[in-house]
């Protein structure tokens, strides 16, 4: 996968989001959490453009050497070659497919899990503080 800047804030959304909700969640929240991305997904449905990106990758290649090891057992001697290698980098263009909002959609279901976790629940978990007597 080529990493774009758009890509990389993609990821860090949704990693913090992914670590937001990777504590104990409450069904409500799940619930909550469910509804505003469906929400976000009408909000702003996927915009999906095409785009030809610069990438790379390490390839081996032979350098015309090779290693040897050789080993005896009883009386008999064998010995194992493999040609040794290096890595060398490899430009080529590829064709990837971006959502052009999908930073906006995260946002905005981010934006309403918490907000409507506030409202019900007086915090941005929906967890139910009263249940527990906490005040």
């Amino acid at each position: 996968m080529v990493m774009t800047s758009r890509t990389h804030r993609s990821m860090f959304l949704l990693a913090c989001w992914a670590a937001l909700l990777s504590g104990c969640q409450t069904q409500a929240f799940l619930a909550v959490r469910a509804t505003c991305s469906e929400a976000g997904y009408r909000a702003y449905p996927p915009e999906l453009q095409q785009r030809v990106v610069d990438a790379y990758r390490y390839d081996q290649v032979p350098t015309g050497g090779h290693t040897c090891v050789t080993t005896e057992e009883g009386n008999t001697r064998t010995e194992t070659c493999t040609p040794d290698t290096r890595s060398v980098r490899v430009d080529y263009t590829e064709v990837i497919t971006v959502d052009l909002v999908e930073d906006e959609r995260l946002q905005y279901a981010h934006a309403c899990t918490h907000s409507r976790c506030m409202q019900e629940f007086g915090n941005g978990q929906c967890r139910d503080n009263t249940a527990r007597g906490a005040p």
